[in-house]
């Protein structure tokens, strides 16, 4: 497991795309990425055996006054784990 992350989802275009820094950064330090539609923090945790990442996400962000959505866990997973390798 790794530390506590933060994220945001950012809209472009309509499409959702997840941006994950260290918890040391400001949420709203990282609104240049995009339209946020969400933001809050995340835990990642090796699946063992299947060579991918799963999320848990929680909580939100103060600085935005935005909270994490169900959804941004499948988002998040999609995008670690798009370019998974069967070793």
């Amino acid at each position: 497991m790794f530390d506590n992350t933060k994220y945001i989802i950012v809209d472009q275009e309509g499409i959702e795309l997840p941006v994950i820094f260290p918890h040391l950064i400001n949420h709203s330090d990282m609104r240049h990425a995009g339209k946020v539609v969400s933001a809050g923090f995340c835990q990642m945790y090796a699946t063992d055996g299947e060579n991918t990442v799963s999320v848990c996400v929680f909580g939100k962000s103060e600085s935005l006054k935005l909270e994490s959505r169900p959804e941004d866990k499948e988002i998040i997973e999609e995008w670690l784990n798009r370019w998974k390798r069967d070793y």
